[in-house]
């Protein structure tokens, strides 16, 4: 089964979450705005080895805003 970063109870409501999968889902709070959580829900993504390996179509932090990843991190996805 493969694994889906940053579910929310809106993803259970639009049917990408089944109701039984919900005991398994594990969360983590951030603190701050969407920005940080992205930032957190990237390396979450990065941890997991890339959306390649997940239900996540697209990394949430694109090129433009790679500036805000730890060096490492941009190395991982390719950004310079």
């Amino acid at each position: 089964m493969r694994e889906k970063v940053d579910v929310t109870f809106t993803a259970s409501a639009s049917g990408k979450l089944d109701p039984a999968d919900l005991p398994t889902v594990r969360t983590l709070g951030v603190l701050g705005g969407k920005v940080a959580r992205e930032i957190a829900k990237q390396l979450r993504i990065i941890d997991l080895n890339g959306v390649e390996f997940l239900e996540n179509i697209r990394n949430p932090i694109g090129l433009t805003r790679a500036k805000l990843l730890p060096q490492w991190a941009k190395f991982f996805l390719g950004y310079p």
